[in-house]
């Protein structure tokens, strides 16, 4: 017996006379490579695709709309806020919205609403503020609405920080000087930016008299040019420089320039020429003598305990501090620097030196290398201490100069991180200490192994180390040929315990 059935892609009774089989018509919307993809006897579309049903796949699923028959069905994408559910048209897309939600999708509100989030609330935007004045004008997803400049507010009914005087024109910037103001913010009505200390005017913009140094952002501070050398008690606002009297100079007009003496409220004197080149005229008496700190026919060096030898300024003091250095030395003529004693340092060896705390005592920190933080520590050994001696200990070790394991711990070692290790005492102890004798590699002097019980076999085995048998003697360690690898004794058994 023979059954016929039309091919894939076929529907009809052929196994019947006068049967035929004919196309089946799913409009494009199946996938032809696949065999069942329409019933063979009724011609019903079994697996439709790009989102299409129906008999024929000729009509978009529910939640689609578009043009099966272009092969066009799309997500109605009905706002979950506005949309009465997620079913559109299935021809143009529109969906179904709540009151007061408008568009197709019902994404947004209608005329005089906004702010989807809260379901369309009455715009009521604040007329002083809105441009337009309209009061039901405001963007129909978020609801804000449109504010004059300088204004704020999803009603835009304030100003914005930084701007004052809510009004029709909108709010005015305050123009706080970003150097003198202590904020963006002025005061309501009348615009005044509130100033940093010595700072004056509407916008902070400029130091109060005899004041400067606007640009350091701190506030001004006090010009101090001094009353006789200057003309007045003003100064440039930008430099702090003063206006000085006649043969007067220095930022705060304090001294006579050079060449010049007798300071006072008049200035200073112009000085008579020095018979001597190498003299200056004094800046108080107006008499000829060497530059500070100089000596000889020509002024040519510096004086014991001086440096830096200048025609003009003359030598400045060494300084050296008493406590830092070498009694009775004196300083480097070239460059100043002091001769410091052990553990002190700097040009006037004013400091201690690292590795040591507490000047001008300057005590040595001795801590214990294995026990200090490696970040303190030089590769020398040397480890740098507090002010008040204790050194920076790592994570498990204690005591003044970190050289005490802390309690729990053992075995202080520089390779440990940590200094010393957990106790391992097999949850009985928490408490542990290292033993005095620990292991070491040695070198023995003879190369023999000798035991006093007799002949006894080195070649025992135990998990691949080489043992000594068991004895109650004496044994002379020693090797008369090449071992490869350690030699280990067996504990005795009252050593063992359970193991």
């Amino acid at each position: 017996m023979f059954l016929f059935r039309c091919a894939p892609g076929y529907f009809g009774t052929p196994g019947i006379p006068g049967g035929s089989c004919q196309q089946c018509d799913c409009t494009g919307n199946v996938d032809t490579s696949d065999p069942n993809y329409c019933d063979h006897i009724t011609g019903q579309c079994l697996k439709c695709i790009g989102n299409t049903g129906g008999w024929n796949c000729n009509e978009c699923l529910e939640g689609h709309y578009g043009n099966a028959y272009h092969h066009i069905c799309k997500p109605c994408g009905c706002s979950p806020l506005g949309s009465e559910s997620s079913i559109c048209d299935r021809a143009t897309g529109v969906c179904e919205c709540k009151p007061k939600f408008v568009g197709r999708e019902c994404d947004r509100c209608d005329y005089g609403f906004g702010n989807v989030e809260l379901g369309c609330v009455p715009c009521r935007c604040n007329k002083t503020g809105t441009k337009g004045g309209n009061v039901d004008q405001c963007d129909p997803v978020t609801g804000k609405c449109d504010c004059k400049p300088g204004v704020f507010g999803l009603k835009c009914d304030t100003c914005l920080e930084g701007y004052y005087s809510f009004s029709e024109n909108g709010c005015r910037w305050c123009g706080c000087d970003v150097n003198g103001a202590a904020s963006i913010q002025c005061e309501d009505p009348s615009g005044q930016c509130i100033c940093k200390p010595y700072v004056t005017g509407q916008n902070c913009s400029q130091c109060e008299s005899n004041m400067w140094n606007l640009l350091s952002g701190k506030g001004c501070e006090d010009c101090r040019c001094n009353m006789t050398g200057s003309v007045n008690l003003a100064c440039d606002e930008l430099y702090g420089t003063c206006k000085c009297r006649p043969g007067v100079g220095g930022a705060k007009c304090d001294m006579c320039l050079h060449g010049y003496f007798g300071f006072s409220h008049t200035g200073c004197k112009k000085c008579e020429p020095c018979e001597n080149s190498a003299h200056i005229c004094d800046p108080i008496t107006g008499a000829c003598s060497c530059p500070p700190n100089t000596e000889g026919e020509f002024c040519q060096r510096c004086t014991s305990s001086s440096w830096g030898h200048d025609a003009i300024q003359g030598c400045k003091p060494c300084n050296c501090n008493p406590r830092g250095s070498v009694p009775d030395s004196v300083c480097d003529v070239e460059n100043g620097n002091c001769l410091c004693l052990e553990g002190y340092e700097g040009r006037s060896c004013d400091k201690c030196r690292f590795s040591y705390y507490r000047f001008p005592n300057c005590l040595e920190c001795r801590c214990r290398y294995d026990g200090t933080l490696g970040s303190q520590c030089t590769a020398e050994g040397l480890c740098q201490c507090e002010e008040d001696g204790q050194c920076p200990c790592k994570e498990n070790v204690e005591g003044y100069k970190c050289d005490m394991c802390k309690r729990g711990t053992f075995g202080l070692s520089v390779d440990n991180p940590k200094g010393c290790y957990e106790c391992f005492c097999f949850n009985r102890s928490k408490i542990c200490e290292q033993a005095e004798m620990v292991w070491s590699q040695i070198i023995t002097p003879t190369r023999d192994v000798q035991f006093e019980l007799g002949n006894t076999p080195l070649g025992l085995s135990s998990h691949k180390f080489l043992l000594i048998p068991g004895t109650t003697g004496n044994v002379k360690l020693g090797i008369s040929y090449t071992i490869k690898q350690p030699i280990y004794w067996m504990l005795p058994k009252e050593f063992l315990g359970e193991k």
